[in-house]
């Protein structure tokens, strides 16, 4: 397939934008579902609730307002650019807007009349070029297009990251490092500390059921932690190891582990008393409580100038002063509704303000 095409850079990422009329992204696109064997792919297979309902818009609707620009990736070695065309030689991996073609695909076996009306119109694509070692800037393109402002799992997709990471053996950004190093805290926690409140409590990918929160909201409930933890230690995310960054991780799991007990000590009924310990009748372990009180910590951190240890100790002391009970957690309870961060932050004063009265 050759097409008219635009070159252009991103962070060194070649990217093309293109036009597709319909029936060409339905039979010449596919999403890179997660496999559990192999432990390839990062994307939940799509909705069929979700696209079915597209499907009736595009049957109702009799001048429909097409899809906006469809992103897709390929492999560098599928393509190739000259004189202002682009020969596509393989199947586009579809970044976003799978339910969207998954909805004209299924247009055309339930309404081949309408899909024949709809197909040779055209929608602009967005396609990068993937290079052998690039791969992980299509996993953080998808994360970043559907963790902000979309209700979309992107557990699948960190998952994977962090897999291409320790693959890799490097980190382009500290915000790159701070994000392996927290994925590597939930993962440890969740996995393998079986006398942490975080045992089997993070939901790591689809197959995963009866957990409390994603593995998506915990890490970046402790990025700032780990952050600052850098930050105070001197380490710089160029030429770091991974042995280094396992260490880093272990460390911050102790602290984790640590300060946890001190919560579970002070609002026991917000937990279970045997593995796993989360109790959903309570926010505590849910974004809401997680967030509020890892920003707590946070703020002991900023407090102690990154000495871990004084930092730890005045966490305990605003914990155990602080008059705020356990139905304060309870869902529906007086910490409810709290879901942004000015929330997590009023909850985080009243711990210290009920502890400071």
């Amino acid at each position: 397939m050759k097409k008219q095409a635009i070159e252009f850079d991103q962070f060194g990422l070649k990217m093309y934008l293109i036009t597709l009329t319909i029936e060409e992204l339905v039979e010449n696109t596919y999403v890179k579902i997660f496999e559990s064997d192999s432990g390839e792919g990062y994307q939940r297979p799509v909705s069929p609730t979700h696209y079915k309902k597209i499907t009736k818009y595009f049957k109702d609707e009799k001048a429909p307002i097409l899809p906006p620009t469809i992103l897709a990736a390929i492999n560098k070695e599928d393509i190739a650019f000259a004189d202002n065309k682009l020969i596509i030689n393989n199947q586009m991996r579809l970044v976003d807007g799978q339910h969207r073609i998954e909805a004209l695909k299924y247009l055309e076996q339930t309404d081949i009349e309408r899909y024949n009306e709809l197909k040779k119109v055209e929608l602009p694509v967005t396609l990068m070029s993937i290079e052998p070692d690039q791969e992980i800037y299509e996993v953080n393109t998808f994360i970043d297009i559907n963790s902000k402002g979309k209700k979309v799992s992107t557990d699948l997709a960190i998952r994977l990251r962090e897999k291409l990471r320790n693959h890799a053996g490097y980190y382009k950004s500290k915000k790159d490092l701070v994000e392996a190093i927290a994925t590597k805290v939930a993962l440890y926690l969740n996995n393998e500390e079986k006398l942490s409140v975080w045992f089997e409590a993070i939901k790591t990918g689809p197959e995963v059921k009866g957990t409390i929160i994603s593995i998506n909201a915990f890490c970046r409930s402790l990025s700032p932690i780990i952050e600052k933890k850098i930050d105070y230690d001197g380490i710089d995310f160029e030429g770091i190891n991974e042995d280094k960054v396992k260490e880093i991780a272990k460390s911050i799991s102790s602290i984790m582990n640590n300060i946890w007990d001190c919560i579970k000590d002070k609002w026991p009924d917000c937990f279970e008393k045997y593995s796993p310990m989360f109790n959903k009748d309570y926010n505590l372990q849910k974004g809401t409580g997680t967030y509020s009180i890892h920003l707590l910590f946070n703020e002991c951190m900023e407090k102690s100038q990154g000495n871990i240890k004084n930092a730890v100790i005045l966490f305990i002391d605003f914990i155990s002063m602080s008059k705020v009970k356990s139905e304060d957690w309870l869902t529906g309870g007086n910490f409810s509704g709290y879901s942004s961060q000015s929330g997590f932050k009023y909850i985080s004063n009243e711990i210290k303000k009920k502890s400071e009265d």
